[in-house]
């Protein structure tokens, strides 16, 4: 990607390096990860919360049985495409491991946090 900027009255469009985008992949990515995990809870909260305006009496029958239902499919289309954007970011750490990019260390996964590595002397460290 080429990004242009001003300077001296004068367009000058410089490229993005490698690591830069990497940056910006991962950025990205952890938002929508973020926003996911955090759709995917709401969507299961709504479905409680149908279920518990059935037991009210607040639907029909068969209103009742597809209103849940369709809830129930919303949060599994949450997760989905979660899945989606899970296999893209290991496909993207392959093609920056393959062009020599750090990525550093993975916090969280789905909007649960990773806990910290344990290094021991026989990992080398300390």
């Amino acid at each position: 990607m080429v990004v242009s900027l001003i300077h001296q009255n004068k367009v000058v469009e410089m490229a993005r390096t490698p690591e830069e985008i990497v940056s910006a992949f991962v950025t990205n990515h952890a938002l929508v990860d973020k926003h996911l995990a955090a759709a995917y809870k709401a969507a299961l909260k709504m479905a409680k919360d149908v279920e518990e305006g059935i037991k009210a009496g607040m639907s029909t029958q068969i209103e009742a049985k597809s209103f849940l239902a369709q809830h129930r499919a919303a949060a599994g289309s949450v997760a989905e495409v979660a899945a989606i954007f899970a296999e893209l970011h290991r496909d993207g750490t392959e093609s920056a491991k393959a062009n020599g990019v750090d990525l550093g260390r993975l916090t969280t996964v789905g909007g649960v946090a990773l806990p910290e590595p344990e290094f021991t002397t026989m990992d080398g460290g300390r």
